[in-house]
């Protein structure tokens, strides 16, 4: 449903979240953990509302700045930019997938094809 991508440090990481409320902090218990420095043990949250989308909050002493900009909590939009202490992310909607239907086509397809067929063989047997 959403993707965090870390940003900070040399590499990027995609962090994939789909559980809400999202805990962001440096505690393993957290749903997303993030070790850099100035990151707390529970630092923010993520949550979902049908209404009003996505949102961030902060948790006790943890700051966070939204597309540069400080804030205690904060709507978020597709490409965000957060900042927690010295980690860096941005906020990804996750691309959405369909699943697999090309079973079902062919079992779809086959079944016409049967239904025409048996309408054809019907024809030439019933006399005229």
């Amino acid at each position: 449903m959403v993707q965090l991508e870390l940003t900070s440090g040399k590499n990027t990481q995609l962090i994939p979240v789909d559980t809400f409320p999202c805990n962001i902090g440096r505690a393993g218990k957290n749903t997303v953990c993030i070790t850099s420095r100035g990151v707390w043990d529970e630092h923010a949250s993520i949550t979902f509302d049908a209404e009003t989308g996505f949102s961030i909050v902060t948790q006790g002493r943890g700051t966070l700045i939204v597309n540069g900009e400080p804030a205690d909590q904060a709507r978020l939009k597709n490409g965000d930019h957060l900042e927690l202490g010295s980690a860096r992310l941005r906020f990804w909607l996750a691309p959405v997938s369909a699943p697999d239907s090309s079973n079902t086509d062919l079992l779809f397809w086959s079944l016409i094809a049967a239904v025409f067929a048996t309408m054809i063989g019907l024809m030439l047997w019933l006399p005229h």
